[in-house]
């Protein structure tokens, strides 16, 4: 979950300096990425609530 924070801080960064939106959507195919191979219990479609 450490990595997870790590890109929501990241996106958070990006978002506020207003970054084009293609590294948002990167930042979110990480997050799934990462959801779906480490938290298969979870609904992978939970990852974008964070959001």
């Amino acid at each position: 979950m450490l990595i997870v924070s790590g890109l929501q801080h990241l996106y958070k960064a990006f978002k506020c300096k207003g970054i084009l939106v293609e590294y948002r959507n990167k930042i979110l195919i990480l997050l799934n990425n990462f959801q779906a191979k480490n938290d298969s219990k979870r609904n992978q479609t939970s990852i974008f609530k964070i959001f």
